[in-house]
This record gives structure tokens, sequence and C-alpha cells, in this order.
């Protein structure tokens, strides 16, 4: 088997984190030259011509091309795929996923494992020794949660503890380098944590551990290794969105280390680093996490990789670990227990009674919060919100049988969301569960479906 390293970057900014950062942490004894002992490799770096121009001129970047052939690709030259919409994929991200679409092709024709690497991260010493280890058993992939640090400040900790050698290499274990983002948390790492206040859905959901930690759930996570099984069937979003589970089959082919002190990861994010998040402002319930997640994780990977718990620490972690991962089990389990209710797989009105008040409250709540958005002036600026707040509605009203008020949220959903083909499809499955004939019609005409 043949590795392709994949590497995207451009931009003074992310070149120099890319530099400085990334690099010196792939070129450990226990990253690179620890593959190279069992996998041949070639590196295809994405970038424009000025920004080849600052790697050539770095050590580390000297200390690669000693060690692996090198393949530039203009940024200019890669066709972008039209399929990719730039409303749900703007800016930087269509260039990215235009750039891995690419690179998936030649990793195709050489039936090679892919090394998906991001400029603005930094992996620890060994991850690239259990990415050949995983590689040599058959493992199709190697699928990694991340701590978001606070740049500004991280790396100059990072620089004085790690300083790197007269190769431009620097190695960080492990468990030093959790400890070291652990004592630079970026403020948007901060928002994830749930307990009695404020949230937001997103793809991780995190406890605090007694004494320093945190326990992890995450829904995607980014692939590190993969060696696809075939070409996607259409675009996919981002590599740690849908991709895997369109070139996987089976997500027990994939590992998700379970502890940091397997393989630490982290992205560097500046002080002022603008995440598009989805800002609840009422305490957390399985229900309200299950409601707000409507759309966000199309992974059909995301219930199983969701299950397992990563433990985070920069010390011993004894067993004040044991009680929290109990409870974030549990907190995920029910989740899950109601994204699957408000599927309606057992059909509209199959809610068990002991759970109708809940849902019931969450549905009036819904209600007011319509209303507030539907003022003068609000109605105009929040279309998105008033589309994912009807779609919720929807989902509750026909898991408590109410077809009437169900087909009311129906019709403003796919009002509000005219021209997503992912909204429409949705409207037309829920519609068709209720026996809303024509609605279901009337959506399903404005889904165009993928080619291929």
């Amino acid at each position: 088997m043949v590795m392709h390293g994949v590497m995207v970057v451009w931009g003074e900014a992310y070149t120099s984190r890319f530099l400085e950062v990334f690099l010196p942490s792939l070129l450990s004894e226990g990253n690179l030259p620890a593959l190279l002992e069992q996998f041949p490799c070639r590196f295809i770096v994405y970038t424009t011509p000025e920004d080849a121009g600052r790697m050539a001129a770095s050590l580390a970047w000297s200390t690669l091309r000693s060690l692996v052939p090198v393949t530039f690709e203009a940024l200019d030259a890669v066709p972008r795929d039209p399929l990719l919409d730039p409303v749900t994929l703007p800016g930087k991200f269509r260039t990215l996923a235009a750039c891995h679409h690419h690179a998936m092709r030649g990793a195709a024709v050489d039936d090679a494992a892919m090394l998906l690497l991001g400029p603005d991260t930094l992996v620890s010493d060994g991850a690239l020794h259990r990415v050949a280890r995983l590689a040599g058993e058959g493992r199709r992939g190697l699928l990694l949660n991340h701590l978001s640090v606070t740049e500004d400040t991280f790396v100059p900790a990072l620089e004085r503890a790690f300083p790197a050698d007269a190769r431009g290499a620097r190695r960080v274990p492990p468990r030093d380098l959790t400890r070291t983002a652990l004592e630079h948390p970026h403020p948007w790492q901060e928002t994830l944590f749930l307990g009695d206040g404020p949230f937001q859905v997103c793809s991780q959901m995190c406890w605090r551990v007694p004494g320093g930690g945190q326990v992890t759930h995450a829904w995607h996570l980014s692939p590190f290794f993969l060696h696809p099984q075939r070409l996607p069937a259409r675009p996919f979003l981002t590599v740690d969105n849908d991709y895997t589970c369109q070139v996987i089959d089976d997500p027990a082919t994939l590992q998700v280390p379970d502890d940091s002190d397997q393989v630490s990861f982290v992205e560097l994010l500046p002080r002022r680093a603008d995440r598009v998040t989805r800002p609840q402002p009422y305490p957390f319930s399985p229900l309200r996490f299950a409601l707000g997640a409507e759309g966000l994780f199309p992974s059909p990977h995301g219930a199983h990789l969701v299950r397992q718990g990563i433990r985070w620490h920069g010390g011993e972690p004894g067993p004040r670990f044991a009680a929290v991962e109990l409870r974030a089990q549990a907190v995920v389990a029910e989740v899950l227990a109601w994204m699957h209710r408000l599927e309606w797989p057992a059909g509209p009105g199959a809610l068990e009674p002991e759970r109708r008040p809940e849902a019931m409250a969450m549905a009036e709540t819904l209600r007011q919060d319509l209303r507030a958005l539907d003022r003068p002036g609000a109605r105009e600026r929040h279309p998105g919100q008033r589309c994912h707040l009807w779609a919720n509605l929807g989902k509750l009203e026909g898991l408590l049988g109410r077809v009437l008020a169900a087909r009311e949220a129906l019709e403003r959903q796919l009002a509000l969301g005219a021209g997503n083909p992912a909204t429409a499809a949705r409207v037309a499955r829920r519609a068709r569960d209720l026996g809303l004939g024509a609605l279901a019609e009337r959506a399903a005409g404005t889904v165009q479906p993928f080619p291929g």
C-alpha cells in the first residue's frame, strides 16, 4: 500500500502555522519516519506559487522533501464542482472540498490510502506510527477528536517547552500535548460543556472532570487516515462531515482513539476566531439537543461514533473519570433515543405516554419562539432560524399524532426552505408518513437529485 499525504494550505497565516507548528510535529520520529519504515509515501500540497516559495525557505520543509517526494498542485487549476452549494459551503471550504475531491481521485488511481493533514492542527508524537499499525491490520481509517486552543498563547508555550531540533522536527508526547492544550483552551471550546446553563448544538458534547480533564462524545470526527473503498457518489461537504460515510461502508473498520494518551490532536484558533454555532437560550436537555441537531449531522456513521467516549487528560486519569463517563453515556443514549423517536420509525403518534408531557411542553415553547420571530422586522432577519423551528415543531406534532398541526408546520418549513433540496426531501418524506399526499408531491417536485 502507498500513502498519499494531502495538504491544502494557502495564505500567509495558514502557511506560517503549517511550517512552524504542524509540519515540525509531523517530522518527529514517531510520526513520518515511523510510517516510512512500513509504507512508501508521497505528499501532494495544494497551494499558491507565493506560498510555495515561503515553504521552500523553511528548514522543516527541506527535511520533509528529503524524506518523501512532494508534488505541488496550483489552487487555481483545481476544478470547482458546481454541485458544491455556495450557500451551504461558502468561501474557503469550497476550495478545500474541491482540493480533497481532486486528491481523492488521484489516490483512487493508485489504490492509495490518504493522510488528510490540516495546516492549523498539531498531532502528538506516535500518531503516524499508529496509522502504520492500523493499515497493517487492514483497518480503513483513523478518526480523531480535537481540542481547540488559543493560538496566541498556546504556540509560545509549546515552543518554550518543546523546541524544534536541528532538522526542524518537534517531538511532543501525547500527554504533554494534551496538558498544554488544556491550559490554553479557546473560548469556543469552553462553550461545548453541558451543564445547567445555556448550551450550543455542536458536533461535540463535553463534560468536565473534577480535578482536570474532560470527556467528549463526538458526532463526526476528523479523518486523519483513510483508505477509501470507492469514490463518493456525490460531492461531500467537508472531509469531517459526510465524506467518511461515503467511502467507507462499515464504521467498525475505523478506529477512534478513546484516550488522549493514544493520540492527541489539537486545532489552533486565533482568540477572535468566529465559529458558526447554534446557541440555545435555555438549559440543556436531551430533547432540546435532539431537536437542535436537525440537519447538522448528516453522516449515518454519527450515531455509531457518538456512543464512544473520549478521555482528555494531562495527568493520570484515575477513578475520577468513571462517574463522569457513566453520566455522559446516559445523556448520549437519551439524546439518541429522542432523535430516533423524532424520525417516527413506529409511525406518527407512536410516542410513549410518559414522554408526551415533555414533548407537548416543548411544542408550546417552539410556538412561543416562532411568535417572537414573527414580529415586524424579525421575520426578515431570521428566515433560517424560523425554518429550523418549524421543522422541529413539525417533527414534534407528528410524534404526538397531531396531524393538522404537523401539516401547518411542514407547509411553513417548505415555504421558508424553498430551494434547499434537503429540506424539501425531509418535508416530502414526513408528509407521506402523515398521509398528506398533495403536500408530499409538491415538496418532492422541488427536489433536484444529485447526478450519478
